[in-house]
């Protein structure tokens, strides 16, 4: 990640944790991405939510934690009978945060 992407993510991370200090996380991915878009994995503590803009041929998701940190990956998703599981790689950001 080159100093100026670095600068973008941080920025990023900043504005969730703000948002999700006054809002709670699940009012801001509703925002954010609709209603019932995201869903939670208990065992890895993240809210996991597909970017609906992504028209490749593996899709995109961004993976966010209750203190405001997040990555995307771009891959696939499957669910397993213990909380769900993800494998992925790649990058991104997040849609408009307001």
């Amino acid at each position: 990640m080159n100093r100026a992407q670095r600068r973008q993510s941080d920025s990023l991370t900043r504005q969730l944790r703000a948002l999700i200090a006054e809002h709670g996380i699940e009012v801001m991915l509703a925002k954010m991405f609709g209603p019932d878009s995201w869903r939670y994995d208990a065992r890895e503590q993240l809210w996991i939510v597909p970017d609906t803009q992504d028209t490749g041929s593996s899709s995109t998701y961004y993976c966010m934690r209750a203190n405001g940190d997040w990555f995307s990956r771009l891959g696939w998703m499957r669910s397993t009978r213990n909380n769900g599981d993800h494998h992925a790689n790649g990058h991104g950001s997040p849609p408009s945060l307001l």
